[in-house]
């Protein structure tokens, strides 16, 4: 019912909405407003603060850090109870993984490797399996298969408490692996530095929060990988 606005960040090397190219995120953009979305873009260095209309913030792809004050504005936001999808790839560090520890998530400096179950043998390209929750349900009764080149590994390493839970949603087979050594010329398995799998490429988290004299909720999904 009505219209939910949706802002993508911007300022950090961020996948463009108006981008038409092979990296860009125009097609994303033109099938939201095709399902009744308002599509913004946002800069936290301009604006200083996330918009009140703001319904699901969308972090795709940083490829520069982010200051600590943008920092301190998404974490606030989270904390009041706001929406976002974050994705993160490989070799990249945002500063936002420290701030998503508060979440019980550990986002890995790490390269997702499947030999087991990968695109046409590329163990970089894995086809993890779907655990079960309603974003991953329908795309596996219709067996539509998701394809994560080079991603790295969201986890969840202390279990949930203070009101967290978290949910995988995208995990590699057994025999992948977070590869700790993203210079790799010829990937193999390191035991005891390497992470061994299953190893979660996705998660959805929910965390209730107090507002003012009623009690919301945060939500967000965060994908180690921001081309699937």
């Amino acid at each position: 019912e009505g219209q939910k606005t949706i802002y993508f960040l911007k300022g950090h090397g961020e996948r463009d909405i108006n981008d038409s190219g092979r990296e860009g995120f125009s097609e994303a953009k033109k099938t939201l407003e095709r399902e009744n979305y308002i599509i913004k873009e946002l800069n936290l260095a301009t604006t200083g603060k996330i918009s009140e209309d703001c319904q699901l913030l969308i972090i795709a792809g940083p490829k520069k850090g982010f200051a600590g004050k943008e920092i301190e504005i998404i974490d606030k936001y989270l904390s009041g109870g706001g929406k976002a999808l974050f994705m993160f790839d490989p070799g990249v560090n945002t500063g936002l993984e420290f701030m998503l520890k508060t979440y019980k998530l550990d986002i890995g400096n790490d390269l997702i490797l499947d030999p087991a179950s990968c695109y046409f043998s590329d163990a970089m390209a894995p086809i993890p399996a779907y655990k079960s929750h309603d974003i991953t349900n329908e795309l596996e009764k219709q067996r539509v298969a998701a394809i994560l080149p080079a991603a790295r590994s969201v986890n969840e390493p202390s279990g949930n408490s203070d009101g967290v839970s978290v949910f995988p949603l995208l995990e590699t087979s057994d025999k992948g692996w977070a590869e700790k050594d993203l210079r790799i010329q010829k990937a193999k398995y390191d035991e005891g530095v390497d992470k061994k799998g299953p190893v979660t490429l996705a998660v959805a988290v929910t965390k209730m929060v107090a507002q003012k004299d009623k009690t919301g909720e945060t939500r967000m999904v965060v994908i180690g990988d921001s081309d699937f």
